[in-house]
């Protein structure tokens, strides 16, 4: 591993800097994280409730499109500007250059397809959508290099308190232009609010506007580095979507808006962690591994508590979704309970792996990232085309049988790079797995004890019960995640 050479006390140093920024940077990122899953429970309502089916899906197809290209345009450059080993002047303004002018030229590529995708929908709206969204991709170019800055230095109070911001605007816009009925529009236009104001919020904060510059050895070190990042981005877009159309046409539209809507609960809720590791993953790795750190120690720890706090979280889902889908969404939703648990597993599985991403790019080996995704991808799409046509809950496994990759390549690639041996990774992950399975034993005798009576009593009993059976557990036998836990609660 290409370390940078300080001196051990000046790395010690410089290390329990950076472990004091990532404490202090932990709380702003949970609250972002918990403000975007009620951002997305309440645009889901009020879409549910104000926005016609029709109008979702032709809105829905034009900001599909737009994404897509946005993620081969944006190429990574802010995570390349968070993994760089200095960023002067220079290099926030090459990369800010370079991200503007990619996606200028995204821009061109989503107007060049917008009348070709609205002739293949038969809708000649889709055409106008694309059109305006299509501004989505140069806002968030105009904002990319400066996250990169505040996000490399784990300033996570400003970030968040911006992004919050334009999270409730765009909420506003959508509500109103519901109201008054827009349908769709309301939607695109809510869409591109959200860059618009993220914008005026994140410039306002700089001390210095970048500044258009070009240097051709610069961009193309950070597009080198930015386009492994969004190839892998890719990879697991389109396995999603590519899993989705298989599905739909194995076993009918019916059955796969019951998967969707499994897919998009477990989703919000493992986007908690996904958001916390997108803030600060990358930042803190690459910030040791410019000042010597210890990456092997910070991956350790990071991967505990990120089990300790997942595990009985997807492990209850899985648990209660027979009791909490009709108690909340009526029984027309009960086709998705196993789809849920299927997911929630699968989650409980990953959730352990999810730093080995921001590792790899901090250290250089993002190639090896993508070329995992690319395999992953592979896996879960062939197991779908092969056994996925027998059953939906046999395709809803198959799609999950990508963590059969994922587990044993994480393991071996921490142990070879960070010399992070197989015993270490596995005991670190032991104490929670135990606390989750005595938490699970206790749910399912209360869930036979409980009489039937009330279900939404009954879950509330369960789940309160469960959660003290896995706070007691873990108490007394996982002190080490304890007292890491109460080390960031005394740091704030």
């Amino acid at each position: 591993m290409d370390q940078p050479r300080i001196s051990k006390g000046l790395s010690l140093s410089k290390a329990r800097s950076v472990g004091k920024q990532i404490k202090s940077s932990l709380p702003w990122v949970a609250v972002e994280a918990v403000v975007n899953v009620i951002y997305g429970a309440a645009m889901v309502g009020v879409i549910g409730w104000l926005i016609p089916p029709s109008e979702f899906g032709a809105a829905s197809a034009a900001l599909a499109a737009i994404y897509l290209v946005e993620t081969f345009s944006k190429a990574g450059i802010q995570d390349a500007l968070i993994r760089e080993r200095s960023i002067h002047t220079e290099v926030t303004d090459v990369g800010h250059t370079t991200s503007v002018g990619l996606s200028i030229i995204g821009m061109i590529v989503s107007i060049a397809i917008a009348f070709p995708l609205s002739r293949v929908m038969d809708d000649n709206r889709i055409a106008s959508f694309i059109l305006v969204s299509s501004f989505i991709l140069p806002l968030n170019a105009l904002v990319a290099a400066p996250l990169g800055i505040f996000m490399r230095k784990m300033r996570a109070a400003q970030v968040m308190r911006r992004q919050v911001t334009s999270k409730i605007v765009s909420l506003i816009v959508i509500v109103v232009g519901g109201l008054y009925g827009f349908g769709a529009w309301a939607i695109i236009v809510s869409s591109v609010t959200v860059p618009a104001v993220a914008v005026v919020n994140i410039w306002l904060l700089m001390p210095r506007f970048p500044k258009f510059r070009w240097n051709y050895r610069i961009s193309k070190r950070l597009i080198f580095f930015g386009f492994a990042v969004s190839g892998e981005l890719a990879c697991w877009s389109l396995m999603s979507r590519a899993f989705a159309l298989l599905f739909g046409y194995f076993h009918g539209l019916h059955e796969l808006g019951a998967l969707q809507f499994a897919f998009r609960l477990v989703d919000e809720v493992a986007n908690l962690v996904r958001l916390v590791v997108s803030r600060l993953g990358l930042s803190a790795f690459a910030a040791l591994h410019r000042v010597g750190g210890d990456i092997a120690v910070s991956f350790e720890k990071g991967t505990r508590l990120i089990n300790v706090a997942s595990a009985p979280t997807f492990a209850g889902l899985a648990l209660l979704a027979p009791f909490m889908v009709p108690i909340l969404f009526g029984h027309r939703w009960n086709e998705a309970i196993p789809y849920i648990q299927i997911f929630s597993i699968s989650w409980m599985v990953a959730m352990p792996r999810i730093l080995v991403s921001p590792a790899l790019r901090a250290i250089g080996k993002q190639y090896l990232q993508l070329s995992y995704a690319a395999v992953s991808a592979f896996v879960a799409l062939a197991a779908t085309v092969t056994i996925g046509q027998i059953s939906p809950f046999l395709a809803g496994v198959a799609f999950a049988s990508r963590q059969l990759v994922s587990v044993p390549w994480g393991v071996l690639t921490m142990r070879r790079l960070l010399g992070l041996s197989t015993s270490r990774q596995v005991l670190a992950l032991l104490p929670a797995l135990t606390a989750t399975a005595l938490m699970a034993l206790v749910i399912e005798a209360a869930l036979y004890i409980i009489p039937n009576g009330h279900l939404a009593v009954k879950m509330i009993s369960t789940v309160f019960i469960g959660a003290i059976t896995y706070v007691v557990s873990i108490v007394l036998i996982d002190r080490k995640s304890v007292k890491m836990a109460r080390s960031i609660l005394k740091r704030n």
